[in-house]
Order: structure tokens, then sequence, then C-alpha cells
């Protein structure tokens, strides 16, 4: 059996894992480093470029891809430079459409993530790799979850990743800054789009004389997660509206850091009393 059909899961979860550092970027740019004058703009000058040097690496990275596992990576990648971007520009409205794609991106890569999984499953000896292999028995059935994953993952209409990058194009910054956002974010996805469509044809479309592959034996409890993770993209769309409010209300309360300081420390902006010590 392919290496990655084993390692699938773990992909998934760390998929989850990497947002773990845009929280905190976050809140130590809105919580921690207004605090003092030499930390206020620390993140200002440089998080921007790197945030959108991260997607230009990641898009060429997708476009370069030879196994469907590290067009993956690089597509987790390229969403998470879009939420460092999204840090670095700051305000309300970005944070606030920042917080809608995050759950969005989260979820479509964990599930593009354990689709791989099962693609490299039903290939057989050809397992992740983007080249021809034996045909598949159920390539329907793969190759829509894929189509569906492609839409969401590269922001195209009418699912919940076009919308979120909709929110962040709207909030990008007047100015060099804002036309880089927008240059980078929309050629980004059209790239995307095509190395997911050269993919699909490889491994989907074209016929080659060649054997049907072994069904993989069948793991409910694999399939199960697998349909989970795609059954929250259409309901990110259908209940936009509410989870957007719910994303600004959100980003005014981490903008608002007073408030905060105030509720998890006891003293505010005071010093914190020491523990006694012998």
């Amino acid at each position: 059996m392919p290496t990655f059909v084993s390692t699938a899961p773990v992909a998934a979860l760390f998929a989850v894992l990497t947002k773990v550092g845009i929280y905190a970027m976050l809140r130590l740019s809105t919580a921690v480093f207004p605090g003092a004058e030499w930390t206020a703009g620390l993140l200002a000058p440089w998080l921007l470029p790197v945030g959108l040097g991260t997607v230009v690496v990641a898009t060429i990275g997708v476009l370069s891809a030879t196994r469907l596992g590290a067009m993956a990576a690089q597509l987790l990648l390229l969403s998470t430079g879009m939420l460092a971007t999204a840090v670095a520009a700051g305000g309300t409205t970005m944070l606030a459409a920042m917080l809608y794609y995050l759950p969005h991106t989260t979820l479509v890569s964990a599930a593009l993530f354990l689709l791989v999984g099962r693609i490299a499953a039903a290939r057989g000896e050809a397992g992740e790799r983007i080249a021809h292999g034996p045909r598949l028995r159920h390539p329907v059935r793969l190759g829509a979850a894929w189509l569906l994953l492609a839409v969401a993952v590269t922001g195209l209409p009418p699912l919940s990743g076009f919308l979120g990058k909709v929110m962040l194009l709207s909030a990008a910054p007047a100015g060099p800054a804002g036309a880089a956002i927008w240059a980078v974010f929309i050629l980004s996805g059209f790239a995307g789009a095509l190395a997911m469509a050269r993919a699909a044809s490889t491994i989907f479309w074209e016929r080659w004389d060649l054997p049907h592959a072994e069904p993989p034996p069948t793991r409910p409890v694999a399939a199960a997660a697998l349909a989970v993770a795609i059954g929250f993209v259409p309901l990110l769309v259908l209940f936009a509206a509410p989870l957007s409010a719910h994303a600004r209300a959100t980003a005014e309360q981490v903008v608002a850091r007073r408030p905060y300081l105030d509720a998890v420390l006891p003293l505010g902006s005071a010093a914190v009393a020491r523990e006694p010590r012998p």
C-alpha cells in the first residue's frame, strides 16, 4: 500500500494545527505588542511581504508538484500565507474576513489530505503520483469529491472559498499594499485551479490500456471522516450571513485590547502581583 495512505489522517490533523501559529500572531499583534512603544509596529514592516512571499512560493510549488500529497501541502501553505497577510494588514474588516476564511481553509485542507489518501489507495502502485496509472473502478465518486474541493480550495464560486476571498480583497488597504494583495491572491487562485485541473485530467479523465486497480479495503471511519469534512463546505455557504456576522463581532473584540486585558488580568495593565516564594 502506498505510504501516503497511512499518513493522510496525520497530515489532515496537522492541517488543523498549522492555524495555531496564525492565532498566536493575531493575539500578539493585537493584545501584546501594542502595549509598548518599541513593539507596537513590530510585525507590520515584515509580516505583509513575508505573507505575500509565502503565497507566491506556495503557488510555484503547487504548479510544480508531481504528487497529490505535495500539491495539497503547498495549497495549505498558500492559505497560511493568505491568513498571515490578513493579520499583517490588520483592521476590523480584514480580521473579520480572515476569521471567516480560517475555518474554511482548515476544513478544506484536512478534507483534501484525506481524499488524497483515498485516491492513493485506489490507484494501487501508482499511489498519489500525478501520472498515468491503473483505471479507477469508481472514478466518478472520487472525481466529484476532487472537483468540489478544488473549487473550494482555489476560491472559485460559488463555495465559501470564493466568499472568503471576496471579503479579504474587499478589506485590502488602499495603495501599493492593497494592489499587491489583489494581484497575488487572484493569480494564486487561477494557478491553483490550473494545477488541480491538470492533476484531475491525468488521473480521472485520460484513458490508458491498463487493468483496473484493486479496490482498497473499505474503512467506514475514514470514509465518514472525509464525508463530514466535505459536508462542512456547503454549510459555510448556507450559513455565510450569521458566520460573517459572528466573525465581525469576534474581530471587534480582538481589536479592542483594553476589555480583553481587563478580563484576563485582574489588575489590567498594572503589574501582576507575583506569587510569594520562601
